[in-house]
């Protein structure tokens, strides 16, 4: 019972001793001639370095040439031109020249007729008639005229060896009016119950209805 409390006041002593010892050491490691001088703070200030930013200049576009547009030409028109106004030759017609048969339709109605005197029988009957086609030069050309044909009607009422009698102008109706002929169909002559050939005439007018 006497040990526990002598080892307690011991222990105290011994705790005090070392906290007196650590003290005196503190005191001692403190400079003296630095105890009444004030001392200087610093203040650290971090400068930023002032960097030269460099200014984006804006490039503007170029603005493209307008291209030169090209110049119309001029065309010069002269009113009231004086024309030579000479008397015309009226040379005779060659009905050979080519013509331009486009026009054609863009003239007047041609009119074909027949049926004209049939001069060696009086008593021939046509039984189909084909107009003939007014020839295009010829309606090109505003021309009129007329066509004489002596032919042969045969048993069968057809007809053949067609001859040009007479034509006006001449040979420019004659083809298209021969054509025509030759399609016709007539009652063949009768003789003793027979039909037999025989001639005949007839005349083919062309005009123009203008």
């Amino acid at each position: 019972m006497i040990r526990l409390p002598l080892s307690m006041i011991s222990a105290v002593v011994i705790v005090f001793g070392i906290f007196f010892v650590l003290h005196g050491m503190i005191q001692v490691g403190v400079c003296p001639h630095l105890s009444g001088e004030k001392l200087c703070m610093v203040d650290f200030v971090r400068l930023k370095k002032e960097q030269a930013l460099a200014k984006k200049e804006r490039v503007k576009p170029k603005k493209p040439k307008p291209e030169k547009k090209p110049l119309k030409p001029k065309v010069m028109i002269q009113k009231n031109v004086k024309t030579d106004q000479r008397p015309l030759r009226h040379d005779q017609l060659d009905i050979n020249l080519p013509i331009d048969l486009v026009a054609v339709s863009a003239l007047g109605d041609a009119v074909v007729s027949g049926g004209g005197e049939m001069a060696i029988n009086t008593h021939v009957i046509p039984l189909a008639r084909v107009n003939p086609i007014y020839p295009k030069r010829a309606k090109m050309m505003r021309m009129e005229g007329y066509v004489k044909l002596a032919f042969t009607i045969t048993t069968q009422g057809t007809v053949k060896d067609v001859e040009i009698v007479e034509s006006q102008p001449a040979n420019l109706f004659d083809a298209s009016a021969r054509r025509a002929l030759l399609k016709w169909k007539f009652k063949p002559k009768i003789e003793d119950n027979q039909p037999v050939e025989q001639r005949a005439v007839v005349q083919i007018d062309y005009e123009l209805n203008s």
